[in-house]
């Protein structure tokens, strides 16, 4: 059976279907556009052609991977996006991306969600530790060097983890 022949089971068409009209379904036909991967770089990158491309009035997720230093302009460009969405989430897997998001966060009404790289980990005893100050450090990391300041958590998180 080829594979443009194949009984329609709800997954993605092969690619001489896939337009961007097949992409840009109708609201009624979903309930939630969701974007990206909790784990892949390569799917944030895809991301700002994806936001273009679709209405501004549909419901949109988008999942963000771990967030790293030469990745900072995508994601950027990505909230910038999404703010002109009616409907949005960001759903962030890194404690990083958590409060970068979170200072944009501010100025829309997007919804802001731990993702499952985070889940379980705001119920971790080592958590606490977050709430002691720390030493700068300086940390190898695969897009160069970065460094590690300590800043104090909202008084709302202290308590959570108290």
């Amino acid at each position: 059976m080829k594979r443009e022949e194949r009984p329609e089971r709800g997954g993605r068409q092969g690619p001489e279907k896939e337009t961007k009209e097949a992409r840009r379904m109708d609201t009624e036909d979903r309930k939630r556009l969701v974007l990206g991967h909790r784990s892949c770089p390569r799917a944030l990158k895809e991301m700002p052609a994806q936001l273009e491309m679709t209405a501004r009035d549909i419901p949109v997720e988008a999942v963000l991977p771990p967030v790293t230093p030469s990745m900072e302009g995508t994601l950027e460009t990505v909230l910038s996006l999404l703010a002109e969405f009616e409907d949005a989430s960001v759903t962030v897997n890194d404690w990083g991306t958590l409060y970068r998001v979170s200072q944009w966060k501010k100025g829309c009404a997007a919804r802001l969600v731990l993702g499952a790289l985070l889940n379980g980990q705001d119920s971790d005893p080592v958590i606490r530790l977050f709430c002691v100050p720390q030493p700068d450090r300086l940390v190898r990391e695969r897009d160069g060097a970065v460094l590690l300041r300590w800043a104090p958590p909202p008084e709302e998180l202290k308590r959570h983890w108290a």
